[in-house]
């Protein structure tokens, strides 16, 4: 099993900072989603490197936010899983994020870490 932390926001030059939720996912541009995402597949290239090639695995994610304030866990990494996905694929860690590879995907939520808001992803490989 592998545990790595994941970033919850992204900042490109000379913008504003952008929180992964799927409120703010449909409602950004095509060309800045496609920005935010290669954003975050250069922040978690250094964490993938190291790891295995995988052919099976189930991610869970666990969700560390900033403040208390109520959310939807499943708005915020849905996101995050998407963009994290797609990266192992990237990376050649995972053939395809396709149920045949990716074989279960879970969502809970942790505790507030005002000074270290992130999702944890919990890589498991199966057989």
């Amino acid at each position: 099993m592998y545990l790595l932390h994941l970033p919850l926001t992204l900042t490109l030059p000379n913008k504003k900072s952008w929180a992964l939720n799927l409120n703010l996912y449909r409602n950004t541009h095509y060309r800045s989603l496609n920005a935010y995402k290669r954003l975050f597949t250069l922040e978690v290239e250094p964490i993938l490197k190291d790891l295995p090639v995988f052919n099976k695995i189930t991610l869970t994610y666990r969700l560390y936010p900033k403040t208390r304030r109520e959310m939807d866990i499943a708005n915020v990494l849905t996101v995050v899983d998407k963009f994290f996905s797609d990266a192992l694929v990237e990376f050649g860690k995972l053939p395809d994020d396709n149920y045949k590879h990716l074989t279960e995907i879970s969502f809970s939520y942790g505790e507030v870490l005002p000074s270290n808001p992130h999702a944890l992803v919990l890589i498991n490989p199966r057989k």
